[in-house]
Order: structure tokens, then sequence, then C-alpha cells
């Protein structure tokens, strides 16, 4: 009797774990939750929207506060498009949901028609939006060591067309747009998914999560001009300048930017420097290097960046003071203090990086030198200027191989130019003349070309209309001799 006491103890204590992990298993997770911080990251493609090719943009998603539309409350669904909005106050409405009985709505800002986008009750073999479309399985997966629900749905031929995964919603498509099978021109689908900061779910398909947003530090509009200065007998200072190309390096089954470095003036000539990785939860990893206090190890990644931290958090180049907003530019940005005891080690701004440097974090001052931000530029305009210097570039040397210097005589008038420049130039043999335009990243922007001008004194009137305000560098080039100089735009 006592055998059989036991045997029914522990049947019992398997029944009530067996219904706990059930339980756990079933727990169901909203969409429409604003306890968390949820946000979703999409990739549309549009064929032939444009003249004659695809267009392609990522987007975001994310819940904001209630909106009571015929006596129902719903959050508002606010949108981010990272290809035409710059401002990260620039999230606009695209509609409504609500979310009540495992049901999803959406409704749309225009016609306040109510939809219905998902139905999570459902079970295998039932069907909704009038019968073209059916559950066809329900199975479970693991999202960040939780068992969510994943449905699988068919159109009315019984071909696949979506799937949703419980709190996530569709993600052949998107948010918005589920159960959108046979739309033939456009394709809209969820990239990754994430909560509190935290990347939930990325997309089998792409394997990729862009951090692509207003504040991500890795974009390639961006340049920084950096002045060092080294305390040795003798002294000595120089500038260089840091940009980002768009070109994927996969290192370790990772996806980086390369950074490129220029130590010239007019920064024509560029090198590789190194390579950055940006998350969807605002850390910066950086792998490679050349050497000295930029060493970085081909092989091994260093966490450079957490805009993350908060007031009191600990991080390399020290603890974090204080965290407050600042104009940077036309906009607000977070910007982080870091420091000790005795004096501040280092100050981020969300979006430019650290101001001893975008890759010298923690290094504004260090045994045998200093090093600062000078100047950092947003497609060719200035959104920083260091205060303490009055130029974006301080030469070490006027000797630059790479630019060989020849005066031939030229002269510029007006500069700066709001309608056109006259340069005016000698030639002291015969020669084929180009003129070529760069702009603050030493992109070509325009090219003049005359052949065999003769020996003598020579004009070229440049149009600047085409040109946005700015600096601009040109080049001059009169058989093998080059001369180099700024042109400034400044139109009404």
């Amino acid at each position: 009797m006592k055998k059989i006491k036991i045997l029914i103890v522990i049947l019992l204590m398997q029944l009530v774990c067996f219904n706990t992990l059930k339980l756990n298993a079933q727990d169901y997770y909203p969409i429409v939750d604003t306890t968390i911080n949820k946000m979703w990251c999409n990739l549309g493609i549009c064929t032939g929207c444009g003249p004659g090719d695809q267009d392609s943009a990522i987007y975001f998603y994310k819940l904001s506060g209630d909106t009571v539309i015929n006596s129902k409350t719903y959050k508002r669904i606010l949108h981010l498009d990272t290809k035409h909005h710059n401002n990260r106050y620039d999230w606009f409405s695209d509609g409504f949901m609500r979310e009540e009985n495992k049901k999803v709505y959406y409704t749309d800002k225009f016609s306040k028609r109510e939809w219905l986008n998902y139905d999570f009750s459902k079970q295998v073999g039932d069907t909704f939006l009038s019968g073209i479309r059916k559950v066809s399985a329900i199975d479970e997966v693991m999202i960040y060591n939780k068992l969510r629900k994943h449905y699988y749905i068919v159109d009315d031929n019984g071909h696949a067309c979506d799937e949703w995964i419980e709190g996530i919603g569709s993600i052949t498509f998107q948010l918005l747009t589920p159960n959108s099978c046979g739309t033939v021109g456009s394709m809209n689908v969820v990239l990754c998914y994430s909560e509190d900061n935290v990347v939930k779910f990325t997309n089998p398909r792409f394997n990729l999560c862009y951090s692509k947003n207003p504040d991500a530090l890795i974009n390639t509009n961006k340049l920084w001009s950096m002045q060092r200065i080294t305390v040795a007998n003798p002294s000595s200072y120089w500038s260089y300048y840091l940009k980002i190309i768009d070109q994927d390096t996969t290192i370790n089954n990772k996806i980086y930017k390369k950074v490129l470095r220029s130590d010239d003036e007019f920064h024509l000539k560029w090198e590789y420097y190194c390579c950055l990785r940006e998350t969807f939860d605002k850390k910066i990893y950086r792998i490679g290097g050349p050497t000295g206090i930029d060493k970085g190890n081909d092989t091994i990644e260093y966490l450079i960046y957490d805009f993350n931290l908060k007031k009191g958090d600990k991080f390399v180049v020290g603890k974090v003071d204080s965290v407050k907003d600042v104009i940077i530019g036309d906009r607000s940005r977070k910007c982080l203090y870091f420091g000790n005891n005795y004096w501040v080690t280092d100050t981020w701004i969300e979006g430019i990086g650290s101001l001893c440097g975008l890759l010298n974090v923690g290094l504004c001052s260090w045994m045998g030198g200093e090093c600062s931000l000078l100047c950092y530029l947003e497609n060719d305009t200035i959104k920083y200027h260091n205060s303490e210097y009055n130029y974006c570039f301080y030469k070490k040397s006027v000797n630059i191989e790479e630019l060989e210097r020849t005066n031939l005589g030229i002269k510029i008038y007006p500069n700066p130019a709001n309608i056109q420049s006259v340069i005016s130039y000698d030639l002291s043999e015969k020669s084929n003349v180009i003129f070529t335009i760069y702009d603050m990243m030493g992109r070509e922007v325009d090219k003049l070309i005359k052949i065999n001008e003769d020996v003598g004194e020579h004009k070229i009137t440049y149009n600047v209309e085409k040109l946005r305000n700015g600096t601009y560098f040109y080049r001059l080039t009169a058989g093998a001799h080059s001369s180099y100089n700024k042109i400034i735009v400044i139109k009404n």
C-alpha cells in the first residue's frame, strides 16, 4: 500500500509539471502591447514605382498612445521611412491597431475603416477573410527562450501564403499587410523585430537586421575630421578624415562596413582603415586596424560604443556621469558624459561618436599626446565644429606626394559663388585640361574637359546652380601638373 501511495504522488507531481510546461508553452503573446517597447524593421521593394527601375527602402514601425475611434480604443502605429526622413522625430501616423480576444484589428488613418488582420484564436482548418485564407498548420517556435505559436496560412487553392508568429505578426510580409500573397510589383517584409531594444526575431530569409535609423552611427553620408597632437620632442600634429563606404564585408559570419582614412586636405586618396558594424540595440563593434594607439585585431571584435548606457553605468572609458539631450545641427541628440573622480574622460554624441574622434574612444588625452574631433559632416554639411579649432583640417606638411601642386596661375572669382565662378589659369605648354569638382566626401560631382589648349591664359566659367550650398574641392589638371583648392557655394 505504501508503494502505491508513493507511485500516486510521483504521478501527480509529473502531471503538475506537465501541465505547468504546457501552460508556459501556451502563454499568449499579444501584438498590441505597449508595456514593452516594440519595433519592427521592414524592407520595402517596389518594381516600377520609379521611372524605369526598382526602388527600395528600410522603414520601421512602433506603437504609441491611445486613440479612440468609434468608441473603440486603439494604439497609434508610427512609421519611419529612413529613405525620406532624416530626423528621429519624423515618425508619422500610419493607422491604428487594437487587439481583443486574440484578434488584431487595423484601421487606416483616412477612411477609419476597420479590418481584421490576425486571428490567433483560429485552429487548423479554420478559414477567414471570407474563406479565401485558411490555417493549414500550427506549431511552436522558440523566440528568445520562449515558445510562441507559429501559424501557416494558405490561400483558397492551398498554396502557401503567409506565416504568423504570436506577438510579432506576419513574417512573410510585414505587420500591416499580412496574407498579401499574389501581390505583383512590390514586396514588403519584416527583417527583424525587437522588444526593449533587444532583437527577438530575425527573418531567416534575410538573416539581417538593419540599424539604419536616424540615430545610427554607421552611415555612408557621413565624414569625420580628426586632429592628433604628440608632445614628444619635437611635438607634432596632423589631421585626417574618416568615412564609411557602402560595401559589406563578412568577417566571422558577421557583416561589417569598411572605414576608409585620408590624410590629405582634399581627401582625394583613401585607404582602408578598419571595419565597423552596428546592431539594432545601438552597439557599435570594431574589427581590424593599423598599429599604435589605433591598433585593432583583424580577427577579434571590440565593443567601442554602447548608446544604451545609463547614468552610473561603467564602460572601458569610465563611468557615465550624466546623459542629456543636446542640439547638434538641426536636431536633438543623446549625449553621454563619462568621467572619473577627477575629470571628464570622454563625451559621446549619438550618431556622431566620441569627441575624441570616431575611433579614438577614451583617448582625448593619452600618454604622449591628445586626440580631438574637429568636424563632423552629414551630406557635405557641417553639423558639428569643435569650438577650440578654427578649421576642419590642419596640414602636417605641404609636401604630400599624392597631391603634387603646381601653381598654374589659378585664380577663381567670385568665391564664394552663388551663380557661377570664373576660373582663370596659365599654361606653359599645350595641354589637355581637366577641371573636376569633388564634394566633402571626396566623391566626384562634375567634370569639364578641354582638348589641346594652347599656351597662355585661359578661363573656365563654371555654373554652380546645380550644386547644393556647401564647400567643394576642385582639381585642375593640365598635362602632368595638377592644382587643388576649395570652392564655396552659397546660393540665395
